[in-house]
């Protein structure tokens, strides 16, 4: 239920105007959606701002074991997601709650 409900939420981000850009579904992936109908499709979408890979090889550098290693890249994702992707998540929450209601 969790899976349809954010497949459901990520269909209605990309089909929304006020954040859409025109043209950001490939044709490959509007070929597919269109043959597919109303059954479920998995999409990844790749956001523009991306981590800059000097940061996460700085983070690297300052660590030997990769416990600590793994746990500070980690953070740092989170980070960043959290900064840059805040948006998003507040249009997502905002959908989640909208479809929660509903269902």
């Amino acid at each position: 239920m969790k899976r349809f409900v954010f497949t459901l939420i990520i269909a209605l981000f990309l089909c929304n105007n006020g954040f859409a850009q025109t043209n950001v579904i490939e044709a490959e992936l509007q070929e597919v959606l269109n043959e597919k109908g109303d059954e479920m499709v998995s999409v990844n979408i790749i956001l523009k701002a991306q981590i800059e890979t000097e940061q996460l090889n700085l983070i690297a550098s300052k660590h030997s074991d990769k416990k600590s290693l793994r746990e500070s890249v980690i953070n740092e994702l989170k980070t960043y997601s959290a900064k840059k992707q805040q948006d998003i998540s507040l249009f997502y929450k905002q959908r989640k709650a909208l479809i929660v209601s509903l269902i």
